[in-house]
């Protein structure tokens, strides 16, 4: 029986899962953001109010409606501070995204994918989880000396968890949060065969860290000690992800691509300004490149 007051989903719906990722082929694509906001359901799917059914059964039921008898492969997208309003394929008319706006026609176009917290950690628990924050154990930004956050339950059963049981490939890239090294709830511990990036959400604010997580290992950024800035984070992020995106392309995978897009901008906007020779250019914009 569910708990009172706490939304859960079915136990029929992890073989349902399971079930709708059986097969093998076509490649779904999909996008959200931290703000995210649902499920423009052309198979005319219900809409479910929590997470885990959003991501689970909306995504995953309406990819197997759509690629019936396939196994597709999904690439998901969370962007940092990334408002609902600030893509044109969600209506922004300031200036233009349109390589994000060609993953939006070709994938799902989420319109009610709604974040469950205002900061990041609660909110990547929910994403991994599918629980409210008030049933979760991430509730808050709660740091972890000299890097990381506050672990998930060494039992925690994740999303990828569940693409593994469904013979998927798994790898995150980008911002992790969830779990200091050599924690619980490290991202190899959680499901995923793949990781590189940040560990540490604090240390994800800089775009010309020390090092990066290659797996279990740190990968030492030298250009970018005392006051160099030679090794930029979000290529060294996105060149990983697309070999891991190359070297599975033949196979089911879950891509879960976590991009970093805070402040302080003025450095990378500068840099990405005189590559293309533009006299400004918006934090959004650089995103639009990078994809």
């Amino acid at each position: 029986m569910p708990e009172p007051g706490r939304d859960v989903v079915k136990t029929q719906d992890r073989a349902a899962f399971s079930g709708a990722l059986g097969g093998s082929g076509s490649i779904l694509g999909g996008i959200g953001s931290i703000t995210g906001l649902g499920l423009t359901d052309p198979a005319g799917l219900c809409y479910f109010p929590t997470v885990k059914q959003l991501i689970v059964l909306a995504l995953v039921g309406w990819a197997h409606i759509a690629y019936a008898g396939t196994t597709p492969n999904v690439i998901y997208i969370l962007a940092d501070d990334l408002g609902y309003g600030d893509l044109s394929a969600f209506g922004q008319t300031h200036f233009n995204t349109p390589n994000i706006d060609a993953l939006a026609r070709k994938g799902i176009l989420f319109t009610q994918h709604y974040s469950s917290a205002p900061v990041c950690a609660p909110a990547r628990g929910s994403l991994m989880t599918g629980m409210h924050v008030g049933h979760g154990a991430v509730r808050g930004n709660a740091e972890v000396q000299p890097e990381g956050q506050e672990p998930l339950p060494a039992n925690t059963f994740t999303l990828a968890h569940m693409f593994k049981q469904a013979g998927y490939t798994t790898g995150v890239f980008g911002k992790w949060g969830l779990g200091a090294p050599d924690s619980a709830s490290e991202p190899l511990k959680m499901g995923f065969d793949r990781f590189y990036g940040f560990n540490c959400q604090r240390q994800a604010h800089h775009y010309y860290p020390y090092f990066l997580w290659n797996d279990h290992q740190r990968d030492m950024l030298w250009g970018n000690f005392g006051l160099e800035t030679r090794d930029y984070a979000p290529d060294l992020i996105q060149q990983q992800a697309l070999r891991f995106l190359e070297s599975n392309k033949d196979r089911p995978f879950f891509l879960y691509y976590a991009l970093i897009q805070r402040l302080p901008l003025r450095r990378v906007l500068h840099r990405v300004n005189e590559a293309v020779g533009h006299d400004e250019l918006g934090a959004f914009e650089v995103l639009e490149i990078k994809v």
